[in-house]
């Protein structure tokens, strides 16, 4: 295990000794009235009992967006905001607002130095469309064309409406997913009837939700509504299977990040690349030592492969018998994430290379970027109002 010194291993201890005072998975502390709208996943039911519906972090289900006045009464001032700002303003706004409330300080969007503030700086400059592409649930031609389709999870059934899925055709055991949000999951075991009508009825509310005006990651704003039927996947260590999810810095694996007991009792670890264990803490409850998996190296060889060509991307993989795609992230947890001791996080940011010119870019034109929305006006720019900055800066931050 790779240990920290004295004084930051006792930062550590203190931290695993506060983890219930730590924000949930989530990484972020938000109005009770919106959590659902960050990630909402619904368990079929067990053992003849009612289905049941966990939530991440363990948010109450009675506060699912548009219900009551407080959700009905936010959601308007989301439309608001969006109708009357600067996209660039409204993510800044939202970015800042969202550090502070989880950690403690505002962050530092035009020269970041932290991981979570990069992942800031990338939700609010960063306007590549391979971020789309990857962020997208149905990524799956991406993985494709990087490694092929036997890592893929099989596909049943893809729609844009939820009475059209097709129960009588389904195995017994399957997965339900909105392609446009995150954690927007419905797993169906096989182990009592399905509810149709509570499935249908969850859908529905996914189809309707933009997952951008919650959360404000420009890669989720334009992505269709679409619901898709997976295989499921499971390698017997819960509901969902251990998650092993690969931190990719310039096609290289430099970390993986270990789940457990995802959406109904999560832990976490977290181990380099040789499968040494980091004495990290965040908000998620510390796991025991978790084996080896067995097909490790071929994982790491399917992340870097997805990863190539990218500065940053997280890929989530599973470990059931064979090597399973997940899916990929490029603003993990939003850019809120605790992380102890903060040698851990300081690790991350160093191997993030945003390039100098990426910084300067963002400090030198911040003025400029006021005047988008005229630009946008001017040009008659409705899809992106970001174009706008573009066009005077022809060369924005990120690679390419």
């Amino acid at each position: 295990m790779i240990k920290a010194g004295p004084r930051l291993s006792a930062l550590g201890r203190t931290a695993t000794r506060s983890i219930h005072s730590i924000p949930p998975e989530s990484g972020r502390r938000v109005p009770r009235h919106k959590r659902t709208a960050l990630a909402t996943t619904a368990i079929g039911a067990t053992g003849g009992e009612a289905p049941r519906r966990t939530v991440l972090g363990r948010m109450p289900p009675a506060h699912i967006v548009g219900w009551g006045l407080r959700g009905k009464v936010q959601s308007a001032l989301e439309r608001i905001i969006d109708a009357v700002a600067p996209e660039l303003l409204a993510i800044a706004i939202s970015a800042m607002r969202q550090h502070k409330a989880v950690l403690g300080v505002y962050p530092n969007l035009l020269r970041p130095r932290t991981f979570n503030e990069k992942v800031l700086h990338r939700m609010l400059f960063d306007r590549r469309p391979i971020l789309r592409t990857v962020e997208d649930n149905s990524v799956r031609d991406y993985v494709k064309r990087r490694i092929g389709e036997h890592v893929l999870p099989r596909l049943y059934w893809v729609t844009k409406r939820a009475a059209d899925i097709p129960f009588h055709a389904l195995p017994d055991r399957y997965v339900v997913k909105a392609t446009h949000g995150c954690g927007w999951n419905y797993f169906v075991r096989g182990d009592a009837p399905v509810d149709r009508q509570d499935l249908i009825r969850t859908c529905t509310t996914w189809l309707k939700s933009n997952y951008y005006t919650r959360t404000r990651e420009w890669a989720y704003k334009h992505m269709e509504p679409r619901i898709i039927v997976e295989e499921f996947i499971s390698d017997g260590t819960g509901v969902a299977p251990t998650d092993y999810k690969f931190y990719v810095f310039d096609g290289r694996v430099h970390m993986i990040e270990v789940d457990r007991g995802r959406f109904v009792d999560q832990g976490r670890a977290d181990y380099g690349r040789s499968w040494d264990r980091w004495d990290m803490v965040t908000q998620i409850k510390p796991l025991g030592d978790v084996a080896r998996p067995p097909h490790l190296d071929e994982m790491i060889h399917y992340a870097e492969a997805l990863g190539a060509g990218l500065d940053y991307v997280r890929v989530d993989l599973y470990d059931a018998g064979k090597v399973y795609f997940g899916e990929m992230c490029v603003y993990p947890r939003g850019g809120t994430e605790t992380v102890l001791p903060a040698m851990w996080d300081r690790y991350l940011d160093e191997l993030w290379d945003l390039s100098p010119r990426s910084a300067r870019f963002a400090a030198s034109n911040m003025r400029r970027l006021e005047t988008v929305r005229d630009d946008v006006a001017r040009r008659r720019i409705d899809s992106d109002p970001f174009d706008g900055a573009r066009r005077l800066l022809p060369d924005g931050p990120g690679r390419t």
